[in-house]
């Protein structure tokens, strides 16, 4: 079974690619989601990234301002996910 810690480590390094830099702290990790948030294409295309490597669907209501406040929220939310989608 995948860990949140596990997902949280995917996250980091798929933002850090996203991003082409390192993301060293949680001031990092914030400030690159505000910087990917801030430009639509760009939320679009991780959104889709993030979908793709973990093989499940973002409900719209989901993915809004919250969304984008730590790699620990999104962390929960894929987990909230696949943990619905094996009842």
């Amino acid at each position: 079974m995948v860990t949140k810690a596990d997902i949280k480590k995917t996250l980091h390094d798929l933002t850090s690619d996203f991003v082409a830099r390192e993301i060293n702290t949680e001031a990092d990790e914030s400030y690159a989601l505000q910087e990917i948030a801030s430009e639509s294409m760009q939320a679009i295309e991780y959104i889709i990234l993030l979908e793709s490597e973990f093989e499940m669907e973002f409900d719209d209501s989901d993915v809004n301002i919250e969304f984008f406040s730590s790699l620990d929220s999104i962390a929960a939310l894929i987990v909230e996910q696949s943990v619905g989608s094996d009842r």
